[in-house]
């Protein structure tokens, strides 16, 4: 899991009055900001799927409520299995 420390400083804000900086640095730390931030939010949203299955909850309300795919909810859930392919090549 992520600690305290790395979960702020993945939402961190930015101020939009400024122009943001687009040196290659600073676009290169704002993407790793933003992708920490999207693994510690889906790692939350894993916890919540798992926690809310034990609640006897189905998958069917999960992937409803959070607007996920059936695929991804299954992914967390240690269900998911590839899909047979339909097409012969």
């Amino acid at each position: 899991m992520f600690s305290d420390m790395e979960l702020a400083l993945a939402h961190r804000e930015v101020n939009m009055d400024e122009e943001p900086d687009q040196s290659l640095e600073a676009v290169g730390e704002r993407w790793r900001t933003a992708r920490r931030a999207e693994r510690a939010a889906m790692a939350a949203l894993t916890g919540a799927i798992v926690t809310a299955a034990a609640e006897h909850r189905q998958e069917k309300e999960i992937v409803e409520v959070t607007g996920l795919s059936r695929d991804t909810v299954r992914r967390a859930l240690g269900k998911w299995k590839p899909r047979k392919r339909t097409v012969e090549r």
